[in-house]
């Protein structure tokens, strides 16, 4: 693993988690101070509003700068280490998130956050990505297919078979019941 493309691969996901946090944080600056009514021209008006402010502009540059990192990033690293790094944007938009909206975020998500960097770890020096082939011999990819269509299948008719009854829609549901007082 080059270390120069880890840390390009960091910095990417960490300018894709403060451009969300910052976008974020101007529209919602934005829709506080501002109430009206709808409409194609008043969007318009807003949309351009929103693109001047502070918080948005540090967003835009942040997201360049993660974007120039990522293409560092590749070129001196392989998409095999690149990839799954660039996962750790959620743990840098929590901090970031956590710091620009003054609030702290509880123990659980934190351990849950805590076990994604442990498991992209485990994950990296387990797969030791390396170059290997570039095609895959006669045969090899018919279990692999037919493996992956059954866990497709099984996640797919999981929930369906656990959801129980569907509740019907409101152009299904019956009208209410008249009480015997109204129909007088």
């Amino acid at each position: 693993m080059s270390v120069l493309a880890v840390l390009l691969a960091l910095l990417s996901a960490l300018g894709n988690g403060m451009a969300s946090v910052l976008q974020r944080r101007a529209a919602m600056d934005q829709a506080r101070e501002e109430r009206g009514a709808p409409g194609p021209k008043r969007n318009l008006v807003r949309l351009a509003r929103l693109l001047r402010r502070r918080y948005w502009l540090a967003g835009l540059a942040a997201m360049m700068v993660s974007a120039a990192a990522q293409v560092g990033a590749l070129a001196v690293g392989r998409l095999s280490v690149v990839q799954p790094l660039l996962v750790s944007e959620l743990l840098f938009t929590l901090v970031v998130g956590s710091l620009v909206f003054h609030h702290r975020p509880d123990g659980r998500t934190w351990l849950s956050f805590v076990m994604l960097a442990a498991g992209l770890a485990l994950f990296l020096v387990a797969a030791d990505p390396s170059h290997g082939e570039t095609t895959a011999q006669n045969g090899e990819w018919l279990p692999v297919g037919v493996v992956v269509a059954v866990a497709v299948g099984a996640l797919i008719a999981g929930p369906v078979r656990c959801a129980g009854p569907r509740a019907p829609s409101p152009s299904e549901a019956p009208p209410p019941p008249v009480s015997p007082a109204r129909r007088r």
